[in-house]
């Protein structure tokens, strides 16, 4: 039911990079049948150690930005 409510919102206010993050939270509290605070811990803590990874990775890679907008002005 939650998510039925989060993910329009999320899409809506344009902040829908959240939406793999919360379904995967979602998905851990539904597979261990609980919420209780070790599990909203361990979900956090994973939130966290992937946000990093991602923004790790963003850094990492290449900005192709300039290349699309030298191509749409060529076009």
């Amino acid at each position: 039911m939650y998510l039925l409510i989060y993910v329009p919102l999320v899409y809506r206010l344009n902040v829908d990079a959240g939406i793999p993050l919360c379904s995967a939270q979602v998905t851990h509290f539904i597979i261990a049948e609980s919420m209780s605070i070790q599990w909203q811990i361990n979900g956090l803590a994973l939130m966290i150690i992937w946000a990093t990874a991602a923004m790790l990775v963003q850094l990492w890679m290449p900005s192709t930005q300039a290349n699309l907008l030298e191509g749409i002005d060529r076009v």
